[in-house]
């Protein structure tokens, strides 16, 4: 299947003290791991508020500044060629090919998959279907940062994990440096 991948990077990285896509994990930018497993995909790009000439790749501004996530979000939906955006933060050095490829399994008939862990729903490891371009639109005119309100308004397929065979540690993500003591 055809897809279109954005890596947001347009966080302040405070808690992290520096510019955490850029940090070296296994000797690999951090943001770097998580282009890598869009290797499928026929149109990546990182939406981010700064250059990153390093990585030969698209980089689009937040078309609405200030929203958080949603407006990365949208920004993504906005300039993807495909009718689905695969969303993943940059932070997220494990996620997968196969993480990926398993999300795509269950596509049909909703316009978001997202994984369900005991902490909730994991928003930025996520499927978003070009369709809801125009509510996230909607919700970021109206104040509403939310991504799980969006979450909640549209046609949502909520995984468990292991419905594709991956390891929960694939949706680690860091915030703080002390993170990486943890794997």
């Amino acid at each position: 299947m055809d897809y279109s991948a954005a890596v947001l990077a347009g966080g302040k990285s405070k808690r992290f003290g520096s510019d955490k896509a850029l940090y070296l994990y296994k000797d690999k930018p951090l943001i770097k791991w998580v282009l890598d497993s869009f290797i499928d995909s026929n149109d990546i790009f990182i939406v981010a508020n700064q250059d990153y000439p390093t990585f030969d790749t698209k980089i689009y501004s937040d078309i609405i500044a200030s929203s958080g996530p949603l407006s990365g979000i949208y920004t993504g939906l906005s300039h993807a060629k495909n009718d689905w955006l695969a969303v993943a933060a940059c932070d997220m050095p494990l996620l997968t090919v196969k993480y990926w490829q398993g999300l795509f399994r269950y596509t049909k008939g909703y316009q978001a998959v997202v994984i369900t862990t005991e902490h909730g729903l994991e928003p930025l490891a996520a499927l978003y279907h070009i369709s809801i371009l125009e509510i996230v639109k909607s919700q970021i005119e109206s104040s509403e940062y939310s991504v799980q309100k969006l979450l909640r308004r549209i046609k949502l397929n909520s995984l468990d994990i292991s419905e594709i065979n991956q390891d929960l540690k694939v949706l680690s993500n860091f915030n703080y440096l002390k993170d990486f003591k943890n794997l």
